[in-house]
């Protein structure tokens, strides 16, 4: 019974060296490095791309989107206005402004782009004197002159509004016949290059489509800018006259705004 007992003892501490035996064997063996499990790369972010109207997608300073068949639109700067002009009955809400810069422009935006940036006669006869006694010949000449070609890129202001005719009758108006900013005086029938419901036909009131009672018409304006502003000053607007559209009798003047971009 001792000699088993002998035995067992001597096969327990046997097996308790192996043990440690084998411990021992493992700390001291040379370990090959874990290797960090490599990061997924994200993926890059893919650019949108829109057949039309792609300025509408852009909400976040510094977001982009591809026109096709047009170019690469990047907001720089965005305003959320919220803030309603009135004149007489007319009520222009004007929503959004937008600073936006275009690349990758295509030759045939280009062109188009082209036939916009130049001053109108309008902006120059509001130089001062300058041209006060020039004839026609002088004051085309120095339409053509007063323009720039686009390149590689442009930026661009652009204006989102609503006007309402709240009179009940038909009558004539034009909510946005000039602007002002930087430093800048821009006719807007002959200068905005995006065409809405508010802007697409005439350069006056008198030219234009009669609003009718209670008529509400979106409105949209892109205004080319030679470089980029080195601050964002407030743009000033003003309003063509409120005229019946059937006799054409004046209603109400026009009046000049302000639209604080803070």
């Amino acid at each position: 019974m001792k000699n088993n007992k002998r035995l067992l003892w001597a096969a327990l501490v046997i097996l308790a060296m192996i043990g440690v035996l084998l411990i021992a064997f493992y700390e001291l063996a040379p370990k090959k490095e874990m290797k960090e499990a490599p990061l997924k790369n994200e993926k890059p972010k893919t650019l949108k791309i829109v057949e039309s109207g792609g300025d509408d997608f852009l909400q976040m300073q510094g977001q982009k989107v591809r026109e096709k068949d047009r170019a690469t639109l990047e907001l720089i700067q965005h305003y959320n206005i919220r803030k309603e002009y009135n004149v007489g009955e007319m009520h222009i809400f004007v929503k959004e402004v937008k600073l936006i810069k275009m690349t990758d422009i295509v030759d045939e935006e280009k062109q188009y782009l082209n036939n916009y940036n130049n001053k109108s006669i309008e902006d120059l006869l509001k130089e001062k004197n300058k041209y006060k006694d020039a004839d026609w010949n002088e004051l085309n000449e120095a339409v053509q002159k007063s323009g720039w070609k686009i390149k590689d890129h442009a930026y661009y202001i652009e204006i989102i509004y609503k006007v309402t005719n709240q009179y009940p009758e038909e009558v004539q108006f034009f909510s946005f016949l000039d602007v002002q900013f930087d430093g800048e005086s821009f006719f807007v029938p002959r200068r905005n290059f995006i065409f809405s419901d508010d802007t697409f036909v005439g350069e006056s009131s008198a030219s234009r489509v009669d609003y009718r009672k209670g008529e509400k018409r979106e409105g949209r304006i892109g205004l080319l800018l030679k470089k980029r502003p080195k601050q964002m000053g407030d743009i000033q607007f003003s309003t063509d006259d409120v005229r019946n559209g059937v006799t054409h009798e004046l209603i109400r003047s026009g009046k000049n705004f302000d639209i604080p971009l803070k």
